[in-house]
């Protein structure tokens, strides 16, 4: 009985002895979970964080009216007046925001694509105040906005479209093309190709007031402006005397 007294006492002492260092172990642990959830807090938090700015839109398009161009070579700024706009509101950034009804000032680089209004490749010399321009612009930490895409949407080709010729303007290699429903003035230059049926050698020259022709080039019905890259004279040539010989 003694010796069953003796050992409880024993195993009773070394658990008293035991029962500090226990303790610390699971204080340790408990630190060590702590500490394992705050890392991991912090990184999901930063994981957010980054997500949220990649989902903050930092691109807007809008439609609008071009009221001035600083120039016809990059970089420049454009100015447009604007119609619709989306998104209508960016969060999170500085600077003025394109704004329905307002004028907004931005930039066009090397690297901004400019379309006509069918998705061919235009310039800043094909543009004019009054076009109306579909615009994607990206938004800058530093408040500034850059032009990624300006589609020139009153600018487009002109598909043989037939005409009476008004007037000719000799001086300035151009004529007055009068149509159903329009007038267009039709601008001519080395590289427009006139045919005529029945001639090898028509130039600019052989044209007539009164003339039936068909006009391919590049319009911007904005200023009613046709670039002419063909013009096809809808004229009979009367036989020539050598012909009739």
């Amino acid at each position: 009985m003694k010796k069953i007294f003796i050992v409880s006492l024993i195993v009773a002492m070394s658990l008293l002895t035991l029962a500090p260092a226990l303790a610390n172990d699971d204080r340790r642990n408990d630190s060590d979970k702590t500490a394992s959830t705050l890392g991991l807090e912090n990184k999901v938090k930063e994981a957010k964080e980054k997500l949220a700015k990649k989902l903050i839109p930092r691109a807007v398009t809008f439609k609008g009216e071009l009221v001035k161009l600083s120039g016809t070579t990059l970089p420049a700024e454009l100015t447009v007046k604007v119609v619709i706009v989306s998104p209508k509101k960016m969060k999170k950034w500085t600077g003025v925001h394109p704004e329905a009804t307002k004028e907004f000032t931005f930039k066009v680089t090397d690297k901004t694509v400019l379309a006509r209004g069918y998705g061919a490749k235009s310039s800043l010399s094909e543009m004019a105040v009054g076009d109306q321009l579909r615009v994607v612009v990206k938004h800058g930490e530093d408040g500034t906005w850059t032009a990624k895409v300006v589609k020139d949407n009153s600018v487009h080709m002109l598909w043989s479209k037939k005409g009476t010729v008004e007037s000719i303007d000799v001086t300035n290699r151009s004529f007055v093309l009068k149509q159903d429903k329009r007038v267009l003035t039709v601008k001519v230059s080395d590289k427009t190709k006139f045919l005529l049926k029945g001639s090898t050698t028509t130039t600019f020259a052989d044209l007539k007031v009164g003339d039936a022709v068909a006009v391919k080039g590049v319009v911007n019905t904005n200023l009613k402006v046709v670039e002419a890259r063909t013009v096809v004279i809808k004229r009979v040539l009367a036989p020539s005397t050598e012909a009739s010989l």
